[in-house]
């Protein structure tokens, strides 16, 4: 947490297509602030590259979602996940250690 960048955002572009790559680590952005971040960084990326100045709403705050949260029945959802995962009896599992060694179209570094 005390070496820079924390988080990075790379545009990347592929013939005609753009691709946007952002990481972080998990401390600085959670899913909420995620959305709210990098809609921030369009929009200054769209100001600039268009010469206006920017003008940002004011967020709303972390503390009226917690307060929306505490006020929701589960109960409804949980019925549901109980229903649809009904029948299993253990963990699906992650493979996580065998990641392919090629990708479409390419020719596997190992020689597979």
């Amino acid at each position: 947490m005390t070496r820079a960048p924390l988080f990075r955002l790379t545009l990347l572009r592929y013939g005609e297509a753009e691709f946007h790559i952002w990481t972080f680590h998990h401390a600085v952005l959670d899913g909420r602030s995620y959305a709210l971040a990098l809609r921030e960084v369009i929009a200054f990326y769209e100001s600039f590259r268009q010469g206006k100045e920017i003008s940002l709403p004011i967020p709303r705050p972390y503390r009226h979602y917690i307060d929306w949260l505490q006020q929701q029945d589960f109960s409804t959802d949980e019925a549901f996940w109980r229903e649809t995962l009904k029948g299993f009896t253990t963990p699906t599992p992650l493979i996580v250690d065998h990641a392919p060694v090629t990708l479409p179209g390419h020719q596997s570094s190992q020689g597979n």
